[in-house]
């Protein structure tokens, strides 16, 4: 098959570049379009320079009509650019278009701007041939959705020795980020270090409560990262804590460093939230701070039994690419879900 993916997220930190590369790895050719002013353009036959005009996206998009391969044209956009989007499906009518729900996208709106964002996600659907869903609670808002969960390409790393004690917080800083429960925790385990990594929302209640958390002295923050550096930090701890708020914000996630820490061989600690819940043969779940220390001297005399033994096979994009082609060629799935939308 033919694939274009388009996306608005920073190619270096782009999760569906995994899924990218694996179709590739499948003998499918894949282009990948970062949309923008300057378009980044990520093609195996695509000789110099990676950034061109969305005129010329354009145009590549009009020629998937003469084309006699069947074109996939997996739309990760979130909620931007409707218009251009509107554009380019005029343009490849012919293609099965996939609107990509890899999150509950209005979960941090409000007032007059949830009203617009659901308008143009309304429309992102309307134009496309199907949608597919991460985390399975989004059945719930998007019932005509199919599934493919997240993964990992992370390989598991040698652990000879265990330390318990250096905890590794490996998280985005923003409104589903528990605060209350890390400062609790960190509170009571001084003798415990815990470390930080991943990028922090502009926004300034956010900033300030995160600005108390490290000013605690065994709260160390190590900035964000790159998917290059993913392996390599998580190969330098044996724990995770993923503090993650059990609210709505949450209710729709599939968090993607569940994957890659136990792709890595963490073991993970984390709160409630749904997707947990359906993984709670592969971690632990605490609901408050108290919880976390008798856990942790429970893992370190082996009255708990580690969930992520090297028994436990990873779950890799390879294994997500295959279930998008199966969903791709499935017959009934086919005749009622990716007939090609009729010209906007």
């Amino acid at each position: 098959m033919r694939f274009f993916f388009l996306s608005v997220r920073d190619p270096k930190t782009d999760f569906r570049r995994d899924l990218v590369a694996s179709l590739r790895q499948l003998g499918h050719r894949v282009t990948y379009i970062r949309l923008a002013r300057h378009c980044f353009v990520d093609d195996v036959e695509i000789e110099g320079d990676q950034t061109h005009s969305p005129l010329k996206v354009a145009w590549w998009m009009f020629r998937t009509n003469l084309s006699k391969e069947r074109v996939i044209i997996f739309n990760t956009v979130n909620l931007g650019f409707p218009v251009f989007c509107t554009l380019l499906r005029a343009l490849s009518w012919r293609a099965v278009w996939c609107f990509d729900l890899h999150d509950d996208l209005l979960y941090d709106l409000s007032g007059s701007q949830r009203l617009i964002a659901r308008a143009k996600l309304a429309w992102h659907q309307m134009i496309s041939s199907f949608s597919v869903r991460a985390a399975p609670t989004l059945r719930e808002l998007h019932p005509r959705s199919r599934s493919l969960c997240n993964a990992s390409f992370v390989e598991r790393a040698p652990r000879p020795k265990l330390d318990w004690t250096r905890i590794l917080i490996f998280s985005n800083v923003d409104r589903r980020f528990d605060f209350d429960l890390v400062e609790g925790i960190v509170r009571q385990n001084p003798d415990f270090s815990f470390h930080v990594h991943g990028g922090i929302v502009r926004d300034p209640i956010i900033e300030a409560a995160f600005k108390r958390l490290t000013q605690l002295t065994n709260v160390t923050y190590y900035g964000t990262y790159a998917s290059s550096d993913i392996a390599s930090i998580l190969k330098r701890y044996d724990l995770t804590l993923a503090p993650y708020r059990t609210d709505r914000s949450t209710r729709y996630i599939d968090p993607l460093r569940y994957y890659h820490c136990l792709n890595s061989g963490l073991e993970i600690v984390t709160t409630p939230i749904p997707r947990a819940l359906d993984m709670r043969d592969w971690m632990h779940i605490i609901s408050s701070a108290e919880e976390f220390r008798p856990l942790i001297a429970a893992l370190q005399s082996g009255a708990v039994k580690r969930w992520n033994g090297d028994e436990r096979e990873a779950i890799t994009w390879t294994d997500r690419a295959t279930e998008l082609l199966d969903l791709l060629s499935d017959e009934k799935v086919n005749n009622l879900r990716l007939q090609p939308a009729k010209r906007p």
